[in-house]
C-alpha cells in the first residue's frame, strides 16, 4: 500500500452583489462631496447666486425703482438662506441624469466577487477582472457602501448588504494594511 496524501484546498466563498441605480447615484454624490474641485465649484455657485441678486437690488436702488430694490433684497435673502439647498438639489439632479444615461445597462446586474490571498476577482456578464490587492489605493466606507479604489482609476462599488462580504473586506483591509477612510455619518 502506498500512502498518498490528498491536498484539500479550501473553497473560498464567492459573493453575489447586485447594484442598482441608487448605488451609482450615491457613489457620484460621494465623489462630488469629497472632491475639492467640485466643492469649490458649489461654493462659488452659492456666492455667485447671492451676488447676482444683490446686484439686482443695487441696480434697483440706483434706478430709483423700489420694487426692483426690494425684489433684489428678498431674492438675496432667499439665496443666502436656501442657496445651498438649491445647489445641492441641482447637483443631485445632474448626477441622477448622468447615472441614468451612462450606467443604464448596469442596473440590477449580478456581480460575483471573490477575495483571494493576493487578488480580488470580480465577474459579471461582460467578463471578469482580477485586481491585485496591492493595487488597491484606498477603501472608502460610508454607512451603506464600500468604494474600493484601484490605482488605475477604477472604483468598485460594493453595497454593504452582504455581511460575509463585509467581513472579508474588513479582513482584507487589515491584513494588507490598505488605507481605509471611514465616514459612517456621510450625507449628501
Amino acid at each position: 500500500m502506498t500512502d498518498q496524501s490528498i491536498s484539500i484546498t479550501p473553497i473560498l466563498p464567492t459573493h453575489q452583489i447586485t447594484r442598482y441605480e441608487n448605488d451609482f447615484i450615491i457613489f457620484q454624490l460621494y465623489e462630488a462631496s469629497t472632491n475639492p474641485l467640485t466643492r469649490r465649484s458649489r461654493k462659488r455657485g452659492y456666492f455667485i447666486l447671492i451676488i447676482m441678486f444683490l446686484l439686482l437690488a443695487i441696480f434697483g436702488y440706483q434706478a430709483g425703482n423700489k420694487f426692483m430694490l426690494y425684489y433684489g433684497l428678498a431674492l438675496t435673502a432667499l439665496a443666502a438662506l436656501f442657496g445651498n439647498v438649491y445647489i445641492k438639489w441641482r447637483h443631485k439632479n445632474h448626477y441622477t441624469k448622468h447615472v441614468k444615461n451612462v450606467y443604464k445597462n448596469s442596473f440590477g446586474e449580478q456581480t460575483e466577487i471573490e477575495i483571494l490571498n493576493d487578488l480580488m476577482r470580480a465577474k459579471d456578464k461582460t467578463g471578469s477582472s482580477d485586481t491585485k490587492i496591492d493595487e488597491i489605493e484606498v477603501v472608502d466606507e460610508i454607512s451603506s457602501h464600500y468604494f474600493i479604489r484601484v490605482t488605475s482609476g477604477h472604483v468598485l462599488i460594493v453595497p454593504k448588504n452582504n455581511t460575509a462580504l463585509n467581513e472579508e473586506i474588513q479582513t482584507m483591509i487589515e491584513k494588507h494594511k490598505i488605507p481605509h477612510v471611514k465616514q459612517p455619518d456621510w450625507k449628501w
